[in-house]
């Protein structure tokens, strides 16, 4: 019975037989084409065993490989490689038709295929990833039939399963990238780091002068030298930048048809370079109503290739954030001073005055910037031209909700706490700027 489920007919099939049925009702008007119609249907049923029998027992199934890339780039086209290879003395036609990650929502692809007798036929098809997560590509089928008589097809499924990443992109913003990373190597170089208590980050040993601090005299090389030695400390020029990322329901808002939360993690790619390249630590945090996720802050080059597989595949939730589940986690888990950037986005003065004495609080151990986003229905409406009462009405409250946002980041400023408002296209290169401007100075 399973080969039944492999057995497709094509419209040569259904026509032969129309033919044949039209062929016996001709026949009830004359009756001597009834001899011919049953000799029609009895080599048609001939053929037709006869092309199964050859399908199923006698011409092997073609041989199918895919090749997928591993990691996907996002807005682009990427190409998918189809090998197909006919093992058989004869030539096929056939209909391949793939199950693609459901991302990409295509489910009406095929594509029409001939392979010669005893050949391999390679066909390339593109796509085009616009959202970043894992694609998972599961079976292939191919659906084909016998040039002549053609009267057949057979289904073959190949249990292919493959795999592929789809990172979020920031190829546009590398002239970004490289300008400020310019712009802070020069600066640093003429700058030093302003040192929160003491350094302890070791340089070298050397004599002991008068005015020294005698606290950090080495016994063990004064013992050696038969005099008393010094060791010297200097500031330390790696500091620890944290990103932490609003995993709530704000976050899932969309503006140009990309949510809240890519805008954030692009920009923290992106910023996560920069950081790495003024030989800072990057870490992360992402924090949802019950729990944090979170990375270590180091450098190297493989740390910006952790944010990127941490980062790739992370969605928001439908809650609300916990910002009070940040501070306790923060100052369980950190103890050094750090930068922190939260990407967060409020959607009411009330919730937002609500969670300022988490950002109050946690501004007391670290130095935090808050990147909020504009609400760019609120500044539509605070804009346009009122014309009925109730658009009146309306813009008033908008224009209200816009002042109590400005008070608020006021306040948060007053109080230390870094701020910025920004329009999700050019949150980059304002992070960058205010990133840049922290290590310049030395508020960290």
């Amino acid at each position: 019975m399973t080969v039944f489920k492999h057995i497709y007919f094509p419209n040569r099939t259904f026509g032969i037989l129309g033919g044949i049925a039209l062929l016996f009702t001709i026949a009830l008007i004359f009756p001597s084409l009834i001899s011919i119609g049953l000799v029609c249907l009895l080599f048609f049923f001939g053929m037709l065993f006869l092309e199964a029998f050859l399908l199923f027992k006698i011409v092997p199934a073609p041989v199918l490989e895919r090749d997928v890339p591993k990691q996907l780039k996002p807005g682009e086209k990427n190409n998918i490689l189809i090998r197909l290879k006919n093992n058989s003395n004869f030539e096929l036609l056939g209909t391949l038709y793939e199950d693609f990650p459901d991302q990409l929502q295509m489910f009406d692809w095929e594509k029409r295929l001939r392979i010669r007798a005893k050949s391999h036929l390679d066909y390339t098809y593109s796509i085009r990833p616009e959202k970043r997560g894992l694609y998972i590509w599961y079976n292939s089928y191919f659906v084909y039939k016998l040039k002549l008589p053609g009267l057949l097809m057979r289904k073959v499924t190949y249990d292919l399963y493959d795999e592929s990443h789809c990172f979020p992109s920031f190829t546009a913003l590398k002239l970004q990238r490289v300008k400020g990373v310019q712009n802070l190597l020069l600066q640093s170089e003429s700058s030093q780091v302003r040192k929160v208590g003491n350094s302890f980050e070791f340089d070298q040993i050397k004599e002991y002068q008068l005015g020294d601090n005698y606290r950090h005299l080495n016994w063990k090389a004064s013992a050696k030298r038969n005099q008393l030695m010094l060791n010297t400390f200097r500031d330390e020029q790696s500091q620890d930048i944290y990103f932490a990322l609003d995993m709530g329901r704000t976050m899932l808002k969309k503006e140009e048809n990309m949510n809240l939360l890519d805008s954030a993690i692009s920009c923290t790619l992106t910023l996560s370079q920069l950081i790495l390249a003024a030989k800072d630590r990057a870490g992360l945090i992402n924090f949802h109503a019950k729990h944090c996720d979170w990375q270590k802050a180091e450098n190297g080059l493989g740390q910006f290739n952790k944010l990127k597989k941490n980062l790739y595949q992370v969605e928001a939730e439908n809650t609300d954030p916990n910002f009070e589940l940040l501070y306790k986690f923060v100052r369980t888990q950190i103890k050094q001073r750090s930068l922190f950037i939260i990407f967060t986005q409020f959607d009411n003065t009330e919730s937002m005055e609500r969670n300022l004495k988490y950002l109050q609080m946690m501004n007391k151990f670290h130095l935090v910037l808050l990147v909020l986003f504009e609400n760019k229905a609120l500044l539509k409406l605070a804009e346009e031209k009122a014309e009925s009462p109730r658009q009146i009405y309306t813009q008033t409250i908008a224009r209200e909700m816009l002042n109590q946002q400005t008070v608020t980041l006021k306040k948060l400023n007053q109080t230390g706490v870094l701020s910025l408002n920004v329009d999700p296209k050019s949150i980059n290169l304002k992070a960058i700027n205010t990133y840049i401007d922290i290590k310049r100075k030395q508020m960290l």
